[in-house]
């Protein structure tokens, strides 16, 4: 292996961390673990870790191989192209407009969701 593919290896595992600092560890720090003994409180941050990696390599693997699909079919710089148009008029209509767009289905979802949370 040679040394700038390491260097950019640890460049990007570096700028990596920085999203895990300000995301990862405040929902670490969020866990209503105060209460346990120290056993149980490892016991529970290993758990939230173990599937914290485990959804995020299913996620990646899910998307790598549709992204590995799409490149391997030739439709990856019309795909990019059609989903940055999409993205930029959204936006455009969002600071223009005042408009967002909205999806009964996943408004359903996140007032399911919203209601799991609150009764915890």
């Amino acid at each position: 292996m040679t040394w700038p593919v390491i260097i950019a290896g640890l460049t990007l595992g570096v700028a990596g961390s920085f999203h895990c600092i300000g995301m990862c560890g405040p929902l670490s720090l969020a866990l209503p673990i105060h209460h346990y003994s120290k056993t149980a409180k490892l016991f529970a941050l290993l758990m939230y870790q173990l599937g914290r990696i485990t959804t995020y390599s299913a996620i990646g693997l899910v998307f790598g191989l549709a992204g590995r699909r799409i490149y391997i079919n030739g439709y990856q710089q019309w795909f990019s192209i059609a989903l940055g148009s999409i993205v930029i008029l959204l936006a455009l209509l969002y600071f223009f407009r005042q408009y967002t767009l909205q999806i009964k289905l996943l408004n359903r979802f996140y007032s399911i969701i919203q209601k799991l949370s609150a009764s915890c």
